[in-house]
């Protein structure tokens, strides 16, 4: 994965890759919703929180509304900031992950991905979800045999 920026906004150190972006030593995550225009587009956004992070409530909606899937990344992570993550990934499984992940995939083939994730979290219906996933893996199915849908 090719680092395309990499800023420094306060003591948060943000690296934004091709379809991640990465946020090191947060701390309050009531930040994230004032510095999301300075996030990039990502598909996956992993969080490397301080041992001290702490989130409140209000924070709830930015990551329930999110475009993107959300990720915590560290070893203890605090039990009441898993909640507000779509995913806690271990910190010797962090590097590689989003490799993995998104391993020969085109942003187009990503965006579908991470629309099945993102509707699971805004808790569609059940109905909705399989439909969703039945049209993203047909369409899958035809960028990969270079056909259409």
């Amino acid at each position: 994965m090719k680092l395309e920026l990499e800023i420094k906004i306060d003591e948060l150190e943000v690296k934004i890759y091709e379809f991640v972006t990465e946020i090191h030593g947060l701390r309050d995550m009531a930040d994230l919703p004032s510095i999301s225009d300075r996030i990039g587009s990502p598909a996956l956004l992993m969080v490397y929180p301080e041992d001290n992070a702490f989130c409140t409530d209000d924070v709830w909606d930015f990551f329930m509304e999110s475009p993107f899937i959300t990720a915590t990344v560290g070893k203890g992570i605090p039990d009441h900031l898993i909640d507000f993550f779509d995913l806690k990934i271990k910190e010797e499984d962090a590097e590689g992950y989003a490799e993995k992940l998104f391993k020969d995939k085109t942003r187009r083939q990503v965006d579908l991905i991470t629309a099945c994730f993102v509707a699971a979290r805004k808790e569609a219906s059940e109905e909705e979800l399989l439909r969703l996933e039945s049209e993203t893996f047909y369409r899958l199915m035809a960028d990969k045999n270079g056909g259409a849908v």
